[in-house]
């Protein structure tokens, strides 16, 4: 009996039992997308932005997956992810707003130092995480009451000021708490095309002299820390969130 169904298999068309599936990769597909050097386009950059921020989550994992099938530079994804974090800040209004997003950012900019520190073979996964997290970030401020997009115009006549005397009106604004001049200043600063590095010790040095609390302090730092190497195509809204965030969040202490 065992030898008449040995010869009925074997008369059966050996192609019935070949897998239908392609043979596994020989590298992980992660280890491929981490490979990836293509830069963002404005428009791609433009287009995750506004699915991180947006209400569809879907959206933006669509969006980033698409990314990094399509050859585009895990870093360079990350330096985008930055852009909305920091425009969720320039969104906090109230003082007690900042909390969620302030600390999406922070999340954000530890992951610049991971993924330029370590060559951990899973580190694209956590752009997934990134994205979630600004994602809930801007879902949490645009629902909750007390906020808005920070959008003021640079003061009137400050293309007739000097950098000095632009940056001495900033740091009198992040002195007296002033978002809305805060952001303004810095604005008019930007646009008059002033060398940068004045207006970020500016904004580091007023980071640090309101309130004693680093965990708050550093944000700030953080949002400067980028702004040098970032790959960002809008790269000016960081030290933007700076000067709005030093202004506007809770302090501590004297």
């Amino acid at each position: 009996m065992f030898a008449r169904r040995a010869a009925f298999v074997t008369r059966l068309d050996s192609s019935r039992f070949k897998s239908w599936m392609e043979p596994s990769p020989g590298r992980v597909v992660e280890q491929r997308l981490l490979a990836n050097g293509a830069p963002l386009s404005p428009a791609e950059s433009a287009e995750l932005i506004a699915a991180v921020m947006g209400p569809s989550e879907k959206a933006w994992i669509e969006t980033l997956t698409a990314l990094l099938l399509a050859g585009k530079a895990p870093r360079h994804i990350l330096d985008t992810i930055q852009i909305p974090s920091a425009r969720v800040i320039l969104t906090a209004g109230l003082p007690d707003n900042f909390s969620m997003p302030q600390h999406s950012y922070e999340y954000v900019n530890t992951m610049g130092w991971f993924f330029d520190t370590f060559e951990h073979p899973h580190r694209a996964k956590l752009l997934y995480v990134a994205c979630s997290f600004v994602h809930q970030a801007a879902a949490w401020v645009r629902d909750t009451p007390g906020n808005a997009w920070n959008d003021a115009a640079a003061p009137a006549g400050a293309g007739a000021l000097t950098a000095a005397q632009i940056l001495a009106r900033l740091d009198a604004a992040q002195m007296a708490l002033k978002t809305d001049e805060s952001v303004a200043w810095s604005r008019a600063y930007l646009a008059a095309g002033h060398d940068r590095a004045p207006l970020v010790g500016a904004l580091a040095l007023a980071a640090v002299k309101e309130g004693n609390d680093p965990h708050n302090q550093e944000i700030g730092l953080c949002l400067l820390e980028a702004y040098g190497p970032t790959r960002a195509h809008d790269k000016d809204t960081l030290p933007l969130a700076c000067a709005h965030h030093a202004a506007g969040h809770v302090k501590f202490g004297d």
